[in-house]
């Protein structure tokens, strides 16, 4: 049975690479764990997306609380209430701050005009272990074997889904030319 956009707004799945159990696993492997960022993931419903495109807009600017927002119905239109959008704010950092909502939907505004007023902050998720921190110049091969283990994540490529997508690919092909 599919889930409703309801039931998985009320119950996140957040998978990842790295967490509390991969340390504990790094333990027996003579690698050193990443150090991991954390990140503040705020979700709106807008009546209207604010750009038509399934991608991810990243904030180039340097200033401001917003990293980046993708607006998931573009993606998936059952992800939202029927005739809305829904988007995803991602905050680097803790935040703790009980206007957080209110902050970035003034910002919202600044990216997409008034229409942003009018956007419903759902909820507020604080993620600890979000991204393995990576300071430029980071190198890595995309997989890592110790012993008989392959392990492959964004913690091996960079920080993101798309390093975690190829990080698996690459141990995917060196696994199989090993067999």
């Amino acid at each position: 049975k599919r889930r409703s956009w309801r039931d998985r707004l009320a119950r996140p799945h957040q998978p990842g690479p790295v967490g509390p159990r991969h340390r504990k696993r790094a333990r027996r492997h003579p690698r050193p764990v990443p150090l991991l960022r954390a990140v503040a993931e705020l979700i709106f419903t807008a009546e209207k997306a604010p750009f038509p495109d399934s991608i991810i807009a990243l904030n180039g600017t340097g200033k401001g609380l917003i990293n980046n927002i993708a607006i998931l119905s573009n993606v998936a239109p059952s992800y939202a209430p029927t005739g809305q959008a829904l988007l995803t704010v991602s905050i680097l950092g803790l935040h703790q701050n009980e206007n957080l909502a209110a902050l970035v939907t003034a910002e919202l505004q600044t990216w997409f005009g008034p229409a942003a007023k009018n956007y419903r902050h759902l909820r507020t998720d604080h993620i600890r272990h979000a991204l393995p921190e990576q300071k430029p110049g980071h190198k890595s091969p995309g997989y890592l074997k110790l012993d008989n283990t392959w392990i492959c994540g964004d913690h091996n490529t960079t920080a993101s889904i798309e390093g975690a997508i190829i990080s698996g690919k690459q141990t995917a092909e060196f696994l199989l030319a090993s067999l």
